[in-house]
């Protein structure tokens, strides 16, 4: 008899307004890169909300409930809260308590926007969480296909319609919070090269396991193998073409 897993939904986020075509996930888990068929790119980071504290006189209301009784030190009152709300039979109870009172908040937060538009000129605007830096610019029927984190979580490229890579290098600005109360470490992106060394739409990539090197597929036909630089102002070095397919790989 075949075993399998069960996933439970932890986070759904609205992302773009059309088709999201592209994602990946770094390897710490609190960075997202998303790609769009609205023609965008979007980097969201974790943010976090500390655990509310609980009121004594609603603990001993909780435990009342229960027949439990209320008595003994903080520690002693909340593992035994923690205990009775651990056999909660209504779900949706029992989880919002941990959420709330043990596990705080945890939500995805759009820390950056971008759509290309030109090599020479982008333009910043605020984001839609007020402190948040968007590269906001105007490019119709562009889609982003697919998008990569590199695995020092520093850069990330992207595979678009028009047939170039665009990369990213990101730094840490610092700790911030939006109008929900959601802290967050922010980051601040700049396209560094934009690699036109495919004839066509880019469809996908990936870099190798130790991100030495940074793969694409395109509409052409073409693998193409690029160097991951040592120094970002050296840029992406073309190495390999491997040809074979006689559609669109």
């Amino acid at each position: 008899e075949l075993g399998y897993e069960t996933w439970d939904e932890e986070a759904s986020v609205f992302a773009h307004f059309k088709c999201v075509w592209g994602l990946d996930l770094n390897r710490g888990g609190d960075m997202l890169a998303t790609a769009g068929g609205d023609d965008k790119i979007k980097v969201w980071v974790m943010g976090q909300k500390l655990a509310e504290h609980i009121d004594p006189v609603d603990i001993r209301k909780m435990l009342g409930e229960k027949k439990e009784r209320s008595t003994g030190t903080h520690e002693e009152i909340m593992e035994r809260l923690r205990m009775v709300m651990s056999h909660e039979a209504n779900e949706a109870k029992r989880k919002g308590f941990f959420a709330k009172y043990t596990q705080g908040e945890r939500q995805w937060v759009c820390s950056a926007v971008y759509s290309p538009k030109s090599r020479q000129k982008e333009e910043t605007k605020p984001g839609a969480e007020g402190s948040i830096k968007a590269l906001m610019v105007k490019n119709e029927g562009n889609p982003c296909f697919g998008i990569k984190i590199h695995p020092d979580g520093a850069v990330l490229v992207s595979a678009w319609a028009d047939g170039r890579v665009r990369a990213f290098s990101g730094k840490k600005v610092g700790q911030r919070k939006n109008k929900k109360g959601l802290t967050y470490l922010e980051w601040s992106w700049r396209c560094f090269q934009t690699i036109d060394k495919h004839s066509d739409s880019v469809f996908s990539l990936t870099y190798t396991p130790g991100g030495e090197q940074l793969l694409t597929t395109s509409k052409d036909e073409l693998v193409l193998i690029f160097s991951h630089p040592a120094r970002l102002r050296d840029g992406y070095v073309l190495t390999s073409r491997l040809r074979g397919h006689m559609a669109p790989a």
